[in-house]
């Protein structure tokens, strides 16, 4: 399961600070930069930078792989 620590401001998170890190599910990509997930029932888009393969923040834990949410993704479709 994927990661992020984003501010998400549905789910009470002011931006610009340092929000909890939660489980997200990935609904789709862009094929670019964004991902649009689930956040804690909150669906909502962001960078594919701040989704992260294990808990924890930017810089502390490796951002998924771009090439790989466009092949989960596409498994999904088929």
């Amino acid at each position: 399961m994927p990661y992020t620590d984003y501010p998400i401001t549905e789910l009470g998170d002011t931006p610009g600070t340092r929000a909890p890190i939660r489980e997200c599910r990935i609904i789709s990509y862009d094929g670019d930069k964004y991902c649009t997930v689930a956040v804690c029932g909150v669906v909502t888009e962001i960078k594919t930078g701040y989704i992260y393969m294990r808990p924890g923040r930017c810089g502390d834990a490796p951002s998924i792989d771009q090439h790989k949410i466009a092949l989960k993704l596409w498994s999904i479709l088929k």
